[in-house]
């Protein structure tokens, strides 16, 4: 049985939910780096609670 699911990858950790970095992959996307070490959506040590600018909300939300 095939399930059918959407993967979507973060880029930049808090910082990607933040400025809007997310992007729908697929396994075709996936399928390069799997035997690659690091990370392909790269990270952030972003800390939104720390960011008094960030905790307002975006207009148009």
């Amino acid at each position: 049985m095939e399930r059918k699911h959407e993967v979507y990858a973060i880029f930049h950790g808090w910082k990607g939910i933040l400025d809007k970095e997310v992007r729908r992959v697929t396994s075709k996307d996936l399928i390069d780096i799997a035997f690659e070490g690091g990370t392909f959506i790269r990270t952030s040590r972003t800390n939104p609670f720390k960011d008094e600018a960030r905790l307002r909300p975006s207009p148009g939300i």
